[in-house]
């Protein structure tokens, strides 16, 4: 059974991913128009919600 604390972190998962696909849409986007310095923010930001992911899944499996 799903406590309150699970609930919100599916929530918060689907949340996470879908702003990571909306970055790294961005970054392939940026990267096609050749602008470097755009892509590699949008790449760092990807790479950041990652690993917020993996942070919280972590976190879910102590709980």
């Amino acid at each position: 059974m799903l406590n309150r604390f699970h609930y919100e972190h599916l929530f918060y998962e689907k949340e996470l991913d879908d702003l990571a696909f909306n970055y790294y849409l961005r970054y392939e986007y940026f990267m096609n128009l050749k602008e470097n310095k755009h892509a590699e923010i949008c790449l760092k930001m990807f790479k950041l919600i990652c690993t917020s992911q993996r942070i919280l899944k972590s976190l879910l499996a102590k709980a």
